[in-house]
């Protein structure tokens, strides 16, 4: 197995058979987004911005085990080995064996963007559920709204985002067609 790169306390733990390390600063982006979220709403509420920045703090830190788990359940169902789950500051990071085609490769990189997509439905249908309660709903807005931004950040394609990979298999796979 590659070493993961950890420095600092975490939490190791095995789910399925893969080890999976939630590193101290974890959190750090859900802060990094709830702290200007909840300072932006305090001028009109303080408690309507404590509800804001933990919903922010929650939305980012289980969308991004969603959108890994994503990542490890698809290079599963490829035979692909998964070394390793990787939560940090920055997010998440599955480490997994390379595939070997395109079409396992775009499999695989759509995979986290793919459960993000139903985690979205979910949430979506629940801001026009007349029946949710308001705390249900402020948090379903969050979570829609967080997930809009990570799908927008993970999609583009910049060095090393899913984007970027599903952008290269995609051009793999027209490269194949054309011959």
């Amino acid at each position: 197995m590659p070493q993961v790169p950890l420095s600092g306390p975490s939490l190791r733990l095995r789910l399925f058979g893969v080890p999976v390390w939630f590193h101290w600063s974890f959190p750090g982006v859900g802060l990094g987004i709830g702290v200007p979220v909840g300072a932006v709403t305090f001028v009109a509420a303080a408690n309507l911005a404590f509800e804001l920045f933990a919903w922010c703090l929650v939305a980012v830190s289980a969308l991004a085990l969603v959108h890994e788990v994503g990542h490890a359940a698809m290079a599963r169902l490829l035979s692909l080995e998964v070394h390793a789950l990787l939560f940090a500051a920055a997010g998440g990071c599955c480490i997994a064996e390379e595939a070997a085609c395109a079409k396992h490769e775009l499999a695989y990189s759509t995979a986290g963007l793919a459960c993000q997509f139903v985690v979205l439905v979910a949430t979506s249908l629940m801001l026009i559920d007349a029946l949710a309660s308001p705390d249900l709903r402020c948090g379903a807005a969050v979570f829609t709204a967080v997930n809009l931004l990570l799908i927008v950040a993970n999609g583009w394609p910049s060095g090393g985002s899913d984007g970027h990979r599903i952008a290269r298999a995609l051009s793999r796979l027209a490269g194949a067609s054309e011959k």
